[in-house]
């Protein structure tokens, strides 16, 4: 598996290890939040997060 050393704040699209550690959640909570929020794009057999789309839905669970 291809593990980053560093993730860049400009990064567009996370992995799901990334996403976790956004999140602070587990694989499956941090896998749910991401479908709720449309988010998942595969590239072939790989998996990413679009991350503002990650962190528009968890400003609208917050309420702000």
């Amino acid at each position: 598996m291809f593990n980053r050393k560093y993730v860049s704040d400009k990064a567009v699209l996370i992995n799901t290890d990334e996403l976790r550690e956004l999140t602070g959640l587990g694989r499956d909570a941090a896998i749910k939040l991401g479908l709720q929020a449309g988010a998942r794009v595969v590239m072939g057999r790989l998996i990413f997060w679009h991350k503002k789309k990650i962190l528009d839905e968890i400003e609208r669970l917050a309420g702000n």
